[in-house]
């Protein structure tokens, strides 16, 4: 056996340093995945507040409380619950990226429709969505980390344009 194949001090150095970088990484991407669990638990229990607490505002459910009051409940049910999953696991595979990456997309899709059913933008749900994605992006690597806030903004005219090309609002903003 020649010199080349067996590793060195050096070798085992780099190694080691390389796997303290990635547990560091890792601690890391589950802290700011469980502080955007957290948020995302906040928010929902707002938004439910604001629905049944504050009669005759137009921030959320104006256009359709039921399905408004629907969606929100099953967005709640899936924030505490992956909040709870990522608060008592130490598994890798609990805070990797496609997890990040399909908790992103869910708020994409239950904020969507939250925004629709509450009359689009102009109930200022728009900013919401797009920031909250923003910042659920920050915990992917790369360049994919910006598009999902694009999709959201898509997400967010899309929505506007149909619910003012149908007539269930008037102006938009």
């Amino acid at each position: 056996m020649n010199s080349v194949d067996r590793p060195t001090n050096e070798d085992a150095y780099l190694q080691q340093q390389m796997d303290d970088r990635e547990a560091k990484w890792h601690s890391e991407r589950t802290v700011v995945l469980r502080v955007y669990n957290y948020f995302r638990i906040i928010l929902s229990f707002f938004l439910l507040i604001l629905f049944y607490e504050v009669p005759g505002q137009t921030f959320v459910g104006s256009l359709s409380p039921e399905w408004f009051q629907t969606v929100l409940l099953l967005y709640l049910m899936l924030n505490v619950g992956t909040g709870f999953v990522i608060l008592v696991s130490n598994d890798k595979r609990v805070s990797g990226i496609p997890i990040a990456t399909s908790i992103v997309v869910l708020d994409i899709f239950f904020l969507s429709v939250l925004l629709f059913t509450s009359g689009g933008i102009n109930s200022g749900l728009g900013y919401l969505l797009v920031f909250s994605v923003s910042f659920g992006s920050v915990m992917l690597a790369g360049s994919t980390s910006f598009l999902f806030p694009a999709i959201a903004a898509v997400n967010s005219i899309s929505s506007e344009l149909y619910l003012h090309n149908t007539g269930s609002i008037e102006g938009s903003q």
